[in-house]
């Protein structure tokens, strides 16, 4: 089980944080689009919460496979693997916002599982060791809930709140 997600690959461009995306696919877009991201040299860390309450659930989990995108787990993405096999999880997860993960197809739940222990770090954090140095980025889910941030030599700065 990874505890903690490093990152240490070569960031180009900027670094930037969001939270919680909830299943809005086309206003994440929207949103980077307006602030000038760079798709081939930039980074985005989600904090977790990239499913439920929107629409557009399943481009959210694609996310996870584009090269300038990485996640940490928040307790939706928890929800997702614990309701499968447990009612109490898929009630809870019902009732904010899962019920579109139980009318898939059961191979499209499992597909969709693997994915988040494949590419989502599983105690909720991720680390950049080498970006700005000498500071050791950290993000943990809930902390950003809701806001677009980058990486400055000074820490992250608030650059838009994504989300209501």
């Amino acid at each position: 089980m990874a505890l903690v997600k490093i990152w240490d690959k070569e960031i180009k461009g900027k670094l930037w944080a969001v939270g919680d995306i909830h299943g809005c696919y086309n206003l994440l877009m929207t949103r980077l689009k307006e602030i000038g991201f760079d798709f081939e040299n930039d980074l985005l860390v989600a904090v977790g919460d990239l499913v439920d309450r929107g629409a557009q659930n399943i481009e959210c989990i694609e996310l996870l496979s584009k090269p300038w995108f990485t996640s940490v787990r928040g307790n939706h993405e928890d929800l997702c693997i614990g309701g499968l096999h447990n009612e109490s999880y898929k009630r809870c997860h019902v009732a904010n916002g899962g019920e579109w993960f139980y009318e898939l197809e059961y191979l499209k739940q499992l597909e969709i599982i693997k994915k988040i222990k494949n590419h989502v770090s599983d105690m909720l954090s991720w680390v950049n060791r080498q970006a700005f140095p000498p500071a050791v980025k950290v993000v943990l889910h809930t902390i950003l809930k809701g806001m677009l941030f980058t990486a400055g030599e000074k820490g992250f700065e608030l650059l838009v709140r994504v989300f209501f």
